[in-house]
């Protein structure tokens, strides 16, 4: 119609509505058909991908065992002894022995080698083997059933108590003549004798080689051997005063220290055997200067007789005795030690247990025993 909008008859309009949707369908359908062709592709360039890869394979699971059962070492129990047989008496008295020089001359203060590897024979001949100032001190006596305890002790840290020898290749090795020499040639030949000696320097330079003073306390130490408090000079203590005497043991102490740190001087020899005046003795024990404090469990006179064990009621540590080793009081004293076996310290073979003759019970220290064991026979 000229001017106007042009009529679209009714059944027509229908079809154009249907064409319309058919279209809309056929597109909606179309695009969903490419995402899911699209997908397809993509799904199978990944599976072809993934096929390509070798994936690592992870490890196995791995439990850790079960950590293995803590096997404390079996007791040691000693075997039971025939208590008429060896006959201990663990509160005897036993030899606190003196050395001074070891040398070419003998003399009051000095055995020759041979004398001293001689007394090394005769100790172990009579049934003596070598406890340790330290286990004496410890209440722990450690010797076979039947033999006897024996204590070295060295005063003053003389040149013939270890001496180094110069090697061609410059190296150090102690004279086989020397006192610490012939104790480890000793006990090379009687491993049963065992290796324990103390010795009591002075400063400052014990040993008599200057250079070596370090070295030579430290290969002691390291040698199981140990060393003792003898102040650092060497006065006469009966005439010094409180200041001196604290001095003295505390500089030695302190010396000491810084040679062989960490290690522990547990005892003090008295210098000619010559003791403070009764109200400073305790200084011998404990005491401080400049910083520098000292301790010392027990303290040995130069000389005298043979020492009661710790568990004796009349043992006393602030004043142990001991025999000079020169060729008279040696044979004196161990003479009439092997004479009187009765009053002699026989060990029972059990360090955890104190055994001696009924007779003595009035001769114990019950507060010595800690957690030991006592038998009585």
């Amino acid at each position: 119609m000229p001017g106007g909008a042009a009529v679209v008859p009714p059944q027509f309009t229908n079809v154009s509505s249907e064409l319309t949707r058919v279209q809309t369908v056929i597109r909606t359908r179309y695009t969903w058909a490419a995402l899911l062709l699209a997908a397809a592709l993509c799904l199978g360039v990944a599976a072809h991908l993934l096929a390509a890869v070798t994936l690592p394979v992870p490890p196995p699971l791995v439990v850790p065992p079960d950590e293995p059962p803590v096997v404390e070492p079996p007791v040691v129990v000693p075997p039971p002894i025939d208590l008429a047989v060896v006959r201990p008496n663990e509160l005897g008295i036993l030899p606190i022995l003196m050395y001074h020089e070891v040398g070419p001359v003998e003399s009051e203060w000095c055995r020759t080698p041979d004398n001293f590897r001689a007394d090394l024979e005769r100790l172990y001949g009579l049934g003596y083997r070598l406890v340790s100032l330290d286990d004496f001190i410890d209440n722990n006596i450690d010797v076979p059933p039947g033999l006897s305890p024996v204590i070295l002790t060295f005063d003053d840290g003389t040149a013939g108590q270890l001496r180094y020898i110069k090697q061609p290749d410059g190296s150090y090795a102690i004279d086989p003549d020397c006192a610490v020499g012939i104790l480890l040639d000793f006990r090379e030949r009687h491993p049963d004798f065992g290796r324990a000696a103390t010795f009591f320097v002075y400063y400052p330079i014990p040993f008599r080689q200057a250079g070596l003073v370090e070295a030579k306390l430290k290969h002691l130490v390291a040698l199981g051997f140990e060393i003792g408090n003898h102040t650092y000079s060497h006065p006469y203590l009966s005439e010094a005063g409180a200041a001196e005497i604290e001095k003295e043991l505390a500089m030695a102490a302190g010396r000491t220290a810084e040679l062989v740190p960490g290690y522990q001087v547990r005892a003090f020899a008295t210098p000619f055997g010559q003791l403070p005046p009764s109200g400073l003795r305790h200084l011998l024990m404990a005491g401080e200067h400049a910083g520098v404090t000292y301790k010392h469990e027990l303290v040995l006179l130069a000389g005298g007789n043979p020492c009661l064990p710790p568990n004796h009621v009349s043992f006393e540590a602030q004043a142990a005795p001991r025999i000079r080793a020169d060729q008279l009081r040696l044979d004196r004293w161990l003479d009439y030690l092997r004479d009187k076996p009765e009053l002699r310290y026989i060990s029972d073979g059990d360090p955890q247990t104190i055994t001696f003759p009924a007779v003595i019970l009035d001769s114990l220290n019950a507060d010595s025993l800690g957690d030991r064991k006592l038998s009585v026979y």
